[in-house]
């Protein structure tokens, strides 16, 4: 009886060790063939983005070959039976449902996208003012279907519980969500803008738009003034430049618009009185609005839309486009286009009418460039996504149901009025009070990091760090146009710049201090959220650093406990600014 019970546990140790001989051995050999198929997927994305459709259908094939071998050798029997085993069990499960989740990808997501990438983007882009919409339409239901796979596979990593796990597949598994998160987001844009763009080209009959040309050299909240800006008509795909002019035109031709009344309290109403102002809130849905009414009121027009972008986007896309020469002669290049749109140009041209009339020639320049088909399509494509996700391109419908897609893409350039649950946001967002061109040489940095808070919220400490890099001799050397006015008791050469912080929603502003000291603090609420309010003067060369103390709303337990880095908005400006979010925590509590 002894000798058979020892033999017996003998046995079972000896199957023990085949099962996890057994086991490590296919794990090892699952690792390889995803390490395997991750570099395929590299190597796939740099084959589409060449347009090698040939060598792309290849590598598609080897990977699916590895992403099924690796599902096979994480779903045998032994591998079952031990997903039954506690704590090594809920390990080895998660690891067979993501090398499946990565099957699934390489099946059924990755196949229509390759299928997407075999047209030829030059049939996309417009030749002669006409965009072939047929192609267009070609790639909504390819686009569509590796979308929908993209947000199942999401959906079926999100419900994994990370409970119990070892730390390298907790992680991985961490990775994984992150990097579909990204994908899903990629194809969800582009559903949208493969299912909207055909209505909005005219398909189902002419549109009229408004495209704002937004100079950072005197800010606003979305970006800058509206200076200039072109109407454009799209009829079944053939798009033309019907009118343009400038902010002055629109002032001279219209009376004052009614202005959202939060945008009002905030802002006061010189949005909807001067075209220049319309994009004082950073809420780009009430500023194309303005602009809309504004616009209809001076010309009769009414728009189906209106698009705004800035001098930063413009130098990306001519770097796509190639080199384009105004009607002045004056050739815009991807090197020079900011400088000279946002400085150079109010030295080379001191007369304000002509420095009008040459914004209207660069943007007349670059529409027909882009509408002519000039460059590199995918380069171009790629230029016009960097710019919307920078927030320097943005586009309101007028039409609801587009804008209602809209809203939830980089393009929209929305303040939500709450925030998705676990997804604070915080902006910072600058306006110039010196009624000049000095913010050319405004640059901002941005921290947010934790701060003491009430027990249910999470505290943010946002430090905005404002820096001038004006000549010391700005007030002689810099032409009086770009110096400005000032303000009364404002030294010549001084940047003027309102600052205001917009809490996540159901959230407040509480302190704030600038360079130490305690600084006045005005508030407001717009779109919703709790925004606060400072004045920041800087000389040529002189730094300011504020110190805003945030709250967000009240949080669930799980995510006071974990804490939530917040996203930033912020304004465009002639230099990007310099963004860092930390986790919020309740450092009190």
């Amino acid at each position: 009886m002894r000798k058979s019970i020892v033999r017996s546990v003998l046995a079972l140790v000896v199957v023990t060790i085949a099962a996890v001989g057994w086991l490590v051995w296919r794990g090892i050999q699952a690792k390889d063939h995803l390490m395997r198929a991750a570099s395929e997927v590299s190597q796939l994305q740099t084959q589409i983005d060449a347009g090698d459709t040939a060598a792309a259908r290849t590598t598609l094939i080897s990977l699916q070959s590895n992403t099924k071998a690796a599902r096979t050798e994480t779903s045998d029997p032994v591998w079952h039976v031990v997903a039954a085993v506690p704590f090594v069990g809920r390990n080895t499960s998660t690891v067979a449902t993501m090398a499946a989740s990565i099957d699934d990808l390489a099946t059924h997501a990755l196949p229509p996208l390759v299928q997407a990438s075999t047209l030829d983007l030059r049939r996309l882009a417009p030749h002669g003012g006409q965009v072939d919409l047929a192609a267009l339409q070609a790639m909504a239901k390819p686009v569509t279907s590796a979308d929908q796979a993209v947000r199942r596979i999401e959906a079926t990593i999100g419900a994994l519980s990370t409970s119990d796990l070892v730390p390298p597949v907790r992680d991985a598994v961490a990775r994984m969500r992150t990097e579909l998160a990204s994908a899903a987001h990629t194809t969800a844009v582009a559903t949208k803008a493969v299912t909207l763009l055909p209505a909005m080209l005219g398909a189902n009959g002419p549109r009229t738009y408004a495209v704002l040309f937004l100079t950072n050299a005197e800010l606003r909240a979305d970006g800058g003034i509206a200076g200039s800006w072109v109407m454009v008509r799209a009829d079944h795909g053939r798009v033309a430049i019907v009118n343009q002019g400038s902010d002055a035109d629109v002032n001279g031709r219209s009376t004052a618009v009614p202005v959202p009344a939060d945008v009002a309290a905030v802002f006061t109403n010189r949005a909807g009185g001067f075209f220049q102002d319309v994009t004082l809130t950073p809420n780009y849905p009430a500023a194309a609005q303005l602009a809309a009414s504004m616009l209809q009121q001076a010309y009769g027009v009414p728009l189906d839309g209106v698009l705004a972008t800035d001098p930063v986007a413009l130098a990306g896309l001519l770097k796509a486009t190639g080199p384009v020469t105004t009607v002045t002669g004056q050739e815009l290049t991807s090197d020079n286009a900011a400088a000279l749109l946002m400085s150079d140009i109010y030295r080379e041209v001191p007369d304000p009418l002509a420095q009008d009339a040459f914004f209207g020639g660069a943007a007349k320049a670059v529409f027909d460039a882009l509408a002519g088909g000039q460059g590199d399509p995918r380069a171009v494509v790629q230029s016009l996504a960097s710019a919307a996700d920078g927030g320097r391109l943005s586009v309101w419908s007028a039409h609801p149901a587009e804008e209602q897609q809209l809203r939830s893409t980089p393009l929209a350039g929305a303040l939500p009025v709450a925030d998705v649950p676990g997804q604070p946001t915080i902006g910072v967002f600058f306006n110039d009070g010196t009624a000049a061109k000095l913010d050319y040489y405004l640059r901002a940095k941005v921290d947010v990091s934790g701060a003491s808070c009430p027990a249910t919220r999470a505290g943010y400490h946002v430090r905005v760090a404002l820096t001038s890099t004006a000549p010391a001799t700005a007030a002689t050397s810099l032409p009086a146009y770009v110096v400005g006015i000032g303000a009364p008791g404002l030294a010549r050469g001084t940047i003027r710049t309102q600052v205001y912080v917009y809490a996540p929603s159901g959230g407040a502003v509480l302190t704030a201090t600038a360079d130490g000291a305690t600084a006045a603090l005005g508030t407001g609420v717009e779109s919703g959220r709790a925004v606060g309010i400072i004045t920041v003067d800087l000389a040529p060369g002189q730094t300011t650093v504020l110190d805003v103390g945030v709250v967000s709303g009240v949080l669930s337990s799980n995510a006071r406990a974990h804490g939530i880095a917040p996203t930033i908005r912020v304004t465009p400006m002639a230099v990007t600014p310099l963004l860092h979010s930390a986790v919020g925590r309740c450092l009190n509590s």
